[in-house]
């Protein structure tokens, strides 16, 4: 696998089986991204928009992400849709995320608020770069407008930010900013 870009291909945002209490149905789960990988998609994105990830709670999607991993899905085969409204817990999924050796994090930006300043949209992505503070990480900016409320332009600026500009330390890339296209190798802040 390509470690610099290790997102290519057709990755497949994947549904979230539930039980009959609503939680997630983690043998059905492992099931379906079996099925996908077998019909030969190269990975697959558990807890996304498709997977309605922001209807769980941060310990079932890391108990998700665990059982994928525990059934034998390869971890570089899995992207974690790590966003959240709560930037503590985009911080601690995206942190899981990386610790499991997944190829990648889909990260919202903040969509709570709409249309959010420039600074603090920069600012947002900093701070779980900061604090996950792992070289491992790789960030997917995920946008979808009418979700996010965040313009197009503006989460370009952070693409474009992160793949050139100082103080984000993207570990030696010089990479352009390609929607849905390009993980940033990112470090913490010096």
């Amino acid at each position: 696998m390509d470690t610099d870009h290790p997102v290519r291909g057709l990755w497949c945002a994947m549904l979230t089986p539930v039980d009959k209490s609503g939680g997630v149905d983690h043998g059905r789960l492992v099931d379906h991204a079996r099925r996908l990988l077998a019909q030969g998609v190269d990975g697959v994105a558990p807890f996304g928009t498709t997977g309605e990830g922001q209807s769980f709670g941060v310990g079932d999607r890391a108990a998700g992400l665990s059982a994928l991993l525990a059934a034998g899905i390869p971890a570089d085969r899995l992207v974690a849709a790590t966003g959240c409204a709560a930037l503590s817990e985009t911080i601690t999924l995206t942190r899981h995320g990386v610790q499991s050796g997944c190829a990648g994090c889909l990260v919202l930006p903040p969509f709570f608020f709409k249309e959010p300043a420039d600074d603090g949209l920069f600012a947002w992505y900093a701070r779980v770069i900061e604090a996950v503070g792992d070289a491992r990480l790789r960030v997917l900016l995920y946008h979808i407008p009418q979700v996010s409320g965040t313009a197009e332009r503006k989460v370009g600026d952070v693409g474009t930010l992160i793949s050139c500009a100082a103080p984000w330390h993207v570990a030696q890339s010089g990479a352009p900013w390609f929607p849905f296209a390009t993980a940033w190798p990112c470090t913490p802040f010096a």
